[in-house]
């Protein structure tokens, strides 16, 4: 497979992660219905989803250089951490 396509298909699987998040969430009310525990659970755990895809598809797309590997981690952990 070709690393642009790699990199869109990367690009939709975020994209589709963040959709189910904000309809499950936002849209359909869920929000309202739970817990704070739950919801920064779900929080996390799509955060750590995220995380994972493009870790994934951004040492298959191509080998980043050690800047944008470290801002990856940096971004991605700390806003986990926040």
């Amino acid at each position: 497979m070709r690393r642009p396509r790699l990199w869109w298909l990367g690009l939709l699987c975020m994209f589709l992660v963040y959709s189910i998040y904000h309809i499950l969430m936002f849209d359909m009310g869920l929000i309202y219905r739970l817990g704070s525990w739950e919801r920064h659970g779900i929080k996390f755990g799509t955060a750590v989803l995220i995380f994972v895809v493009g870790t994934f598809f951004l040492k298959r797309t191509a080998q980043p250089s050690p800047w944008m590997w470290q801002l990856w981690n940096v971004v991605h952990i700390g806003g986990m951490l926040a």
